[in-house]
């Protein structure tokens, strides 16, 4: 999952020698995301944000150790996006926390990737579609279940018609 969100958010410049600059809000499930950033040529991770801040001090400095560079690290998540730099935002946290700020990174002009699901509700995630066509801005969504193999497999499987007629379908 790590490796198909950064290959797809370290290509929102125009120019292939320009860095992205990346802020991920949230240590735990952003912690796999941010030491990806950190170990491609073309990104650099700037801020983490997180309330807890032993969490994002241990994670900056992971990747001060893999990138060389130490991100600052913030507990409030709007001051981040304060910074004229963010290209791109990163939120990995609870699911009830994914909407604003990726609704207030739109306006600000970053591209943003979220970790699954989109949002809490079926309008916040439309109010976030709102706000990436508004700003022309990318929306990534980390959802690494549907692009492994066994699920590509599956789905080709399901597609064919081999199952026959599906009368009923359960999901949890």
């Amino acid at each position: 999952m790590g490796a198909v969100a950064a290959s797809q958010l370290s290509t929102v410049k125009a120019a292939a020698s320009e860095t992205v600059t990346v802020a991920v809000l949230g240590c735990g499930r952003g912690s796999s995301l941010a030491s990806w950033f950190a170990r491609l040529p073309d990104s650099q991770v700037a801020v983490i944000c997180d309330i807890d801040q032993n969490r994002a001090g241990a994670l900056c400095e992971k990747i001060e150790n893999i990138s060389g560079r130490r991100p600052e690290s913030v507990s409030d998540f709007r001051s981040l996006l304060e910074r004229k730099d963010i290209d791109a935002l990163v939120v990995a946290t609870p699911d009830h926390w994914h909407a604003l700020p990726a609704i207030e990174a739109l306006a600000k002009g970053a591209h943003v990737f979220l970790e699954k699901p989109t949002a809490h509700t079926v309008q916040e995630s439309r109010a976030i579609l709102n706000a990436a066509r508004a700003a022309k801005r990318v929306v990534q969504v980390g959802l690494h279940r549907r692009i492994g193999p066994h699920h590509v497999e599956a789905m080709k499987f399901l597609k064919s018609g081999k199952v026959g007629k599906i009368g009923q379908v359960r999901l949890f």
